[in-house]
């Protein structure tokens, strides 16, 4: 009987213990406007360590660019019985839907959101707060930074031919969004 009688003084001290703030930061990343507006090499390289995942996001899934190029080329099939998208919207016989989830949205996400990474970084190197960094150590990371980002562009262009794609896209937050160019 006395361990029932302390039941609801423990449960009450578990449930004072999980009156938090629910909200924990991001520690494996930076934020974005602690690398905008304070940049330090730290940040800097952590950041660029990021474009290497966003280059390899979205690759080899079963739906990625390897796979979904395989099945255009006729190289490879991809056995889902369960959706057929993967024949009948990439292999139909109409025109493919460049702005269709399948295809046309698939392959175009991970490819801007690396690109933007990437321009936020060259923003960061050029800013004259990061002065922790030499000039030879910032434009080799310029360099890599620059290979990620023509990567990510050739991605973009090798999937859309002729639709053409956005290509000046470093430019300030609310502007109009870039040309599509051919």
């Amino acid at each position: 009987m006395t361990k029932l009688a302390h039941l609801p003084l423990v449960l009450g001290a578990l449930l004072l213990g999980s009156c938090r703030d629910p909200n924990v930061p991001d520690l494996n990343n930076p934020l974005i406007d602690d690398l905008e507006k304070n940049p330090t090499a730290a940040r800097v390289a952590t950041a660029a360590q990021g474009l290497l995942v966003g280059a390899r996001t979205n690759i080899a899934e079963f739906n990625g660019y390897v796979s979904e190029l395989g099945v255009f080329g006729r190289e490879s099939y991809i056995f889902d019985p369960g959706d057929n998208r993967f024949e009948t919207e990439l292999l139909g016989p109409g025109p493919l839907d460049p702005a269709g989830p399948r295809f046309g949205g698939n392959l175009w996400v991970a490819r801007f959101s690396n690109i933007r990474a990437a321009n936020i970084v060259l923003n960061a190197l050029d800013n004259s707060a990061l002065t922790d960094m030499v000039a030879a150590d910032k434009e080799a990371t310029r360099g890599f930074v620059q290979t990620i980002q023509a990567l990510d562009f050739l991605e973009v262009i090798n999937t859309r031919d002729t639709i053409g794609a956005p290509i000046a896209v470093n430019q300030p937050r609310g502007s109009p969004p870039a040309p599509i160019q051919p």
